[in-house]
């Protein structure tokens, strides 16, 4: 049996963390709907949580397993922007734009092809562990009547581990609220 590196073994032990915080936000009772759990798919396609502290800010976590080639772990805060797009009509004042600013962890096995790693992650480099920042711009629609929100984002960012190179996370997603 190989033995792990020390890199590998502190990720296992994030991925742990989130997914205690997740399930967490599983079993979570609030009156106001300020948890929020559900998926994201795009790159990386991911579960996704969400803690909102007010109407005008909140935290976002996401986990994504790759099966045979990693983990990619991210979090950002949020500020939200709510009735940027007007009231002329009821869905558009529904719609919250938000940006945002985060990090993220990305593991990989080293045997799988570089060429098949996400966007900014290809580089033949042996070491099987990345750090990276990012910025989300997107907009989150959340009807009054329904618990959900159903969200639109672009993350462009620096991997700035183990080297530098830009990276760009995009996607469409849903989370239920409760």
């Amino acid at each position: 049996m190989k033995r792990q590196s020390f890199a590998l073994q502190v990720f296992q032990k994030i991925i742990f963390m989130m997914i205690f915080f997740v399930s967490a936000l599983t079993f979570a009772e609030t009156n106001n709907s300020n948890y929020s759990l559900g998926a994201i798919l795009g790159s990386p396609t991911a579960i996704t949580g969400r803690y909102d502290f007010s109407s005008q800010n909140a935290v976002d976590v996401g986990l994504s397993f790759f099966y045979d080639y990693g983990v990619l772990i991210y979090s950002d805060y949020l500020w939200k922007f709510p009735g940027r797009f007007g009231r002329r009509t009821k869905f558009l004042s529904e719609v919250i734009p938000y940006i945002g600013a985060g990090a993220g962890l990305y593991s990989w096995n080293n045997q799988y092809r570089y060429s098949d790693r996400p966007y900014g992650w290809k580089s033949n480099d042996t070491n099987g562990f990345g750090l990276y920042g990012r910025v989300p711009f997107g907009a989150e629609w959340i009807p009054k009547n329904i618990p959900i929100g159903v969200f639109a984002e672009i993350a462009p960012g620096l991997a700035l581990l183990p080297g530098l190179w830009l990276t760009a996370d995009i996607g469409i997603g849903i989370r239920y609220r409760f």
